[in-house]
């Protein structure tokens, strides 16, 4: 979500005006579920999806921003997050 909302602050100059970050950078994979159209116009540039999809899935011409995180970092932030 960080990432999202760093990404989506360089695209708009700092725009906030949305309720929810996944109004204006949508998933890529749940975007129909969600009522979302990914051809649709997003009210800026570069266009931005999420995804947790394989890159093998994704569409071919796409361009990348990949945050990669320590396991260890990972299993202590769920930890906290579900044991407290």
């Amino acid at each position: 979500t960080l990432l999202t909302q760093i990404a989506h602050g360089l695209r708009s100059g700092g725009n906030m005006d949305f309720e929810d970050l996944n109004e204006v950078v949508p998933w890529f994979h749940a975007a129909l579920l969600c009522g979302q159209d990914l051809d649709g116009a997003q009210g800026f540039q570069p266009r931005l999806y999420k995804t947790h999809q394989l890159y093998e899935k994704l569409p071919e011409d796409a361009k990348f921003i990949v945050l990669f995180r320590d396991p260890e970092d990972i299993f202590w932030t769920r930890y906290r997050r579900y044991c407290n």
